[in-house]
């Protein structure tokens, strides 16, 4: 009896650490294919194309349900839903005012970051239904940004993820 009382810990530990080795080898391979895109991304010059291959990207590699990128108005009065890998979150044409309060909690972040994080920030139904966004920055000021939607396996997006998004 006690042998299976002091094997019991053990077994768990070496479970524990074999599981997370498994879904880290997954997250993993696919940071790797990120980091290996992110060499390609650099090549392209295309602003459009550029943007489509981010979507493809990590839709496909990430794979998640939903990403989109919305970019700073020419005018500067607010950011607009540039493409999307579907419309269900965010229909075409959709922007956010440069005042809106989804707006001022992105650009509070220099980070990517998951909602859990930030939900306070956000108003009821801004961007609660989507997980993670990433924002893009030049001399100061919000460029763009990135949203996620939920993986499509439905596992949370991990520290490791956010870190290699940012």
């Amino acid at each position: 009896m006690f042998i299976l009382a002091t094997l019991g810990p053990l077994l768990f530990r070496y479970l524990q650490k074999k599981t997370e080795a498994m879904i880290l080898a997954r997250q993993r391979e696919y940071q790797r294919v990120l980091h290996e895109s992110a060499a390609m991304l650099l090549r392209e010059h295309d602003m459009g194309h550029l943007m489509r291959m981010i979507i493809h990207g990590m839709v496909n590699i990430l794979k998640v349900e939903y990403a989109g990128i919305f970019l700073e108005e020419a005018d500067r009065s607010g950011y607009a839903l540039e493409i999307a890998s579907s419309y269900g979150p965010f229909p075409e044409g959709s922007r956010f005012n440069r005042n809106d309060p989804a707006i001022t909690a992105i650009s509070a972040l220099s980070f990517p970051a998951a909602h859990e994080e930030i939900a306070r920030l956000f108003p009821a139904g801004s961007l609660r239904s989507i997980p993670v966004s990433v924002p893009a920055f030049i001399d100061g000021g919000l460029l763009g940004f990135l949203l996620l939607g939920d993986k499509r396996n439905g596992l949370m997006y991990s520290e490791d993820d956010l870190a290699t998004l940012h």
